[in-house]
């Protein structure tokens, strides 16, 4: 059986040459071609490889695309505390939109405390668990007096 030939649009070629000369930017958008099927065929499998090479690279948004899969379950079963791993690598990285999605995902979950005082664990609706220190800054605000 012959595997039908997928037509691809001519910004989506031009985004394809890119990609094969390593451009994480390039890598990122072609990943979003193929999670929305635009210009090329659906596929979450494709997408989610495309933004695996650009975070290679250190591309902060297709950290959060990733952590958008796990939210939603395209292509990945359900996994909240991968979505939001995958969110705080973005922030970490410089991507500002994954700070809602953070506060989004923390809506959605239940807080439960440890037996250690500065640890907390969000629990989501698929059961999965994230554990997180809470930090706080013990040094002196500028206009403090000493």
């Amino acid at each position: 059986m012959k595997r039908k030939k997928t037509r691809i649009s001519p910004e989506v070629r031009i985004i394809v040459t890119a990609t094969k000369q390593g451009n994480p930017e390039a890598q990122y958008n072609l990943g979003c071609h193929y999670t929305k099927g635009t210009g090329i065929r659906l596929s979450y499998a494709m997408a989610r490889k495309c933004f695996s090479r650009a975070i290679a690279q250190g591309h902060a948004g297709a950290m959060h695309k990733i952590g958008v899969q796990y939210e939603s379950g395209f292509g990945v079963k359900i996994n909240m505390a991968l979505a939001f791993k995958w969110y705080q690598k973005a922030l970490n990285a410089g991507h500002s939109g994954s700070a809602s999605a953070i506060k989004h995902a923390i809506s959605k979950a239940d807080i439960q405390t440890t037996s250690k005082p500065n640890q907390l664990v969000y629990v989501f609706a698929d059961g999965s668990k994230v554990r997180t220190n809470l930090t706080y800054h013990t040094t002196p605000h500028k206009s403090a007096k000493p």
